[in-house]
């Protein structure tokens, strides 16, 4: 029990022995945090835990608690819910007071089992392409977590898994060279890449061979044509400088950028390791995963009939070499909530291979306009650093008003 459900407890504590004062071999109060914050902030169902020591229906013992609650500097008020649960809701006067005391107080968390690396994989942004406020949420929360398991005093790792690998750097190859403004680009290069990755996306919707062409660049860069990969490094390296300029402004600091690519020689290897295990299944020329049927989950493709890997085998990879190079306590993932599938997807493959750690997946509603989502490729995105900007002067004009 931490800290804040103990106080809790303990004024319930009060109540229970005023009113079963008698009463022998009572099951200690177990405080949890509610469901849902319109059932309070935390819920306890001691009633239904002790109905036959009491020898009384749950929902009369939860009855007779509340009636015993009187007014206290924790407890805003209970109320009886459902066959016997207690809701609690808590002062805000009280948790204002109990957050501002946590960067002063210390805190015994020894309780937790600390050892090994929280790796938080998290904001993501693709390569050429500027930072928007979808990537908001992601970067925050999960920098947030990264502060809250070190206050905890564990050992975490930022990593930040760019987009640097995969179809677009074919469509970025053929624009850079057939429409690029060498002036606009040295002066906002990210701009500008992202300008011909939006035009290359225009023509080719009535030019068919663009797609062609892209793919044949593509080829070559995996292939390790010079030149392409010559593009490719500068346009991570441009890319990644206007990146900082934002983490800065947020005051956020990653321990690693291990992109796509970082993994990418790996997973052959995961696909030998999958079909030496019997989990991959060839179907129409493609590695696909079948899941058991209670999963109801769907078939995962990890490598298409040409070859070529995909997301889940990337991110497989990952885990293979993080089992590998850290002592990993945990593996956090911090997404919008259309990944949802890919995870429960990806996390039942690597138990399936026996990869033994802790996954977690968390995720948060995606941003859209209303006529529909945020697309660089259709270029109607509302840039992250306008929207800093935009805050910081709003702010500005309220500290000039006061």
């Amino acid at each position: 029990m931490l800290l804040i459900e103990k106080e809790i407890a303990s004024v319930f504590n009060e109540i229970i022995e005023k009113t079963f004062d008698g009463v022998e071999g009572l099951k200690e109060i177990d405080i949890q945090p509610a469901t849902n914050d319109k059932f309070g902030d935390f819920q306890t169902n001691f009633a239904m835990m002790n109905s036959k020591i009491i020898g009384n229906n749950p929902r009369a013992i939860a009855t007779k608690l509340v009636e015993g609650f009187s007014e206290n500097e924790i407890i805003e008020k209970l109320e009886v819910a459902g066959p016997g649960f207690i809701n609690i809701y808590l002062k805000e006067e009280f948790l204002g007071k109990r957050v501002a005391k946590f960067g002063e107080e210390k805190y015994d968390f020894s309780f937790l089992n600390t050892k090994g690396d929280v790796i938080i994989d998290y904001s993501s942004p693709n390569i050429a392409k500027r930072m928007h406020i979808g990537h908001l949420r992601s970067t925050i929360i999960g920098d947030s977590i990264k502060r809250i398991y070190n206050y905890l005093g564990y050992n975490t790792v930022a990593d930040n898994h760019i987009g640097d690998w995969g179809t677009q750097f074919g469509k970025l190859i053929i624009g850079y060279r057939k429409w690029l403004d060498k002036e606009a680009y040295e002066k906002n290069p990210i701009d500008e890449l992202e300008r011909v990755y939006v035009k290359f996306a225009v023509e080719s919707e009535n030019n068919k061979e663009l797609e062609d062409m892209a793919r044949l660049e593509l080829k070559k860069l995996h292939d390790g044509d010079e030149e392409n990969y010559k593009l490719w490094k500068e346009f991570i390296e441009v890319s990644l400088k206007e990146y900082d300029k934002i983490y800065k402004r947020l005051d956020i600091e990653f321990d690693t950028y291990y992109g796509e690519s970082h993994y990418h020689d790996m997973m052959p290897g995961v696909i030998e390791e999958l079909k030496e295990k019997k989990i991959v299944t060839e179907s129409e020329g493609a590695q696909v995963v079948f899941f058991p049927e209670e999963t109801k989950l769907n078939p995962c493709l990890v490598q298409k009939s040409d070859g070529a890997f995909l997301y889940a085998t990337s991110d497989l990879a990952t885990v293979k070499f993080r089992i590998e190079n850290y002592d990993v306590n945990k593996l956090i993932y911090v997404t919008d909530e259309r990944q949802q599938d890919h995870f429960k997807q990806f996390f039942a493959i690597t138990e399936m291979l026996g990869w033994d750690v802790e996954k977690v997946h968390i995720w948060f509603g995606i941003m859209r306009f209303a006529d529909g989502i945020f697309s660089s490729r259709k270029g109607n995105v509302i840039k992250l650093e306008e929207l800093l900007d935009e805050a910081k002067k709003r702010a500005l004009e309220v500290v000039n008003e006061k």
